[in-house]
């Protein structure tokens, strides 16, 4: 493995003309990183990887580890990779897809539960609470012992299901009716 500018390599004479949601791509590639590198030949001519090439570039990357390959021969079975990587994959069945949504919202709740306390202690409220009730002209608590202060946290909000509606968008699919919103 080498890296590589971006720039440097050649597209040229590509099969596939529609590159796809590029965004989708850029933005896997950033959470989780480059899983497949680009395959180049030893002149940078690329053999697979554009779409990676146009995600990497949306990130504003400018360098990019390739996989070079030597012979005619290895990157004919590149290219053979390449063709079943992208035809004979098989999509998710919908129990699958719950399945893994429910593992994946397992991991995001904990997180959830974490900013919600986090928020829920940065909103909390000082109570004053007044033992004689005097009060002076202005209104300030006078005399001893006259106040206690304490932090009262605020009401919990209701579970919104973010961590739900992310596990779900990870999965490609909606916890809500894109018609009416329920």
């Amino acid at each position: 493995m080498q890296t590589v500018p971006i720039d440097s390599i050649i597209v040229a004479d590509r099969c596939r003309k529609d590159l796809g949601d590029v965004r989708a791509l850029a933005d896997s590639i950033k959470a989780v990183g480059l899983l497949h590198l680009p395959v180049v030949t030893g002149d940078r001519k690329l053999v697979a990887g554009e779409r990676r090439l146009a995600a990497m570039r949306l990130l504003g990357w400018t360098e990019t580890p390739v996989h070079e390959v030597a012979t005619l021969a290895e990157a004919a079975d590149l290219l053979r990779a390449e063709r079943d990587e992208n035809t004979c994959r098989k999509d998710l069945s919908p129990s699958e897809a719950v399945a893994i949504g429910e593992r994946i919202e397992s991991v995001l709740r904990p997180q959830a539960e974490a900013r919600r306390e986090a928020t829920l202690k940065q909103n909390a409220t000082v109570v004053e609470t007044f033992h004689n009730g005097k009060r002076d002209g202005f209104g300030n608590p006078v005399g001893e012992g006259a106040s206690v202060k304490e932090h009262v946290p605020s009401p919990k909000p209701s579970s919104n299901g973010r961590a739900r509606e992310a596990a779900a968008a990870r999965v490609g699919v909606r916890t809500r009716c894109c018609i009416c919103n329920t």
